[in-house]
């Protein structure tokens, strides 16, 4: 019996065009209505569809089991935004920043293609990771930049939608995303604050980012300890799904930091 996470990553890999993406995806959907990871997909692909493929009611219909998911909601404001539907646009922009919670279900990659590479039949190994890892990268991630300048614009009369995009920043800085997401956050709370002058918070958030920084510098630096080890390197992986990059890398730069005042620690040590 092919799995899930089989026939996702056959409906990613073998595509030759978004539209064949889409209609995969949409079939695959139709057998599980309710898989938040395979709606978020969906709607990540229809945003960034040239060719105009997904209708309104695909987009309400992926976000229906997730509404409390910030990130389901910032794609659809993007959604709106390509459509220039402004008024469907704040409403999104609203639903975001006043959600429980954020998950762009980037973690949640790792284990799907992971699985599917056992599931064909490859032994695990740092090579069979690293190709998990590859997959992962190549998955669609939605821009930005257009909402990023969207809120830049709003007026100082328009100060609910200047407040939920200050708020939409805070989600994507401080929630379970990807590090280029936690920077894309930072960049909409800055904007908002230049704005209104508050040098205060833009210093504070300054020292915030160069703290992310130093620590993903640091990641750098101990993945020589992560991939020598099959259950560090499946700890990050797990730590991704649950905390987002971020903290994973905060993890991993702990656990190395322990592991260089262990005596006993042998940094040669492959362990596959």
């Amino acid at each position: 019996m092919t799995t899930f996470e089989a026939k996702f990553a056959f409906s990613i890999l073998s595509s030759k065009t978004q539209q064949e993406t889409i209609e995969k995806l949409r079939a695959l959907i139709k057998d599980s209505p309710d898989n938040k990871y395979l709606n978020y997909q969906l709607l990540s692909m229809c945003v960034i569809d040239k060719e105009h493929q997904c209708s309104t009611s695909v987009i309400d219909f992926s976000i229906e089991n997730d509404k409390q998911n910030a990130a389901v909601w910032i794609l659809k404001a993007q959604y709106e935004l390509n459509n220039n539907h402004s008024k469907k646009l704040e409403e999104a922009i609203i639903e975001a920043a006043n959600a429980a919670l954020i998950d762009t279900y980037w973690g949640e990659s790792y284990g799907v293609f992971d699985s599917a590479i056992e599931q064909v039949g490859v032994p695990n190994s740092l090579q069979s990771k690293m190709a998990a890892i590859g997959m992962v990268a190549a998955l669609p991630m939605s821009p930005y930049h257009k909402l990023i300048q969207y809120c830049k614009n709003l007026k100082l009369s328009q100060a609910e939608m200047i407040e939920s995009c200050l708020l939409l920043g805070k989600q994507l800085s401080y929630g379970k995303a990807t590090l280029l997401e936690n920077y894309m956050g930072y960049a909409l709370q800055e904007h908002v604050h230049k704005r209104f002058n508050n040098t205060k918070r833009l210093d504070e958030l300054k020292q915030e980012k160069q703290r992310l920084t130093e620590t993903m510098n640091l990641f750098q630096d101990a993945t020589s300890y992560l991939f020598l080890s099959n259950n560090r390197t499946s700890e990050w992986m797990l730590k991704q799904k649950e905390v987002g990059e971020l903290e994973a890398a905060t993890y991993i730069v702990e656990e190395a930091i322990r592991l260089s005042a262990d005596p006993n620690f042998d940094p040669c040590k492959v362990d596959w």
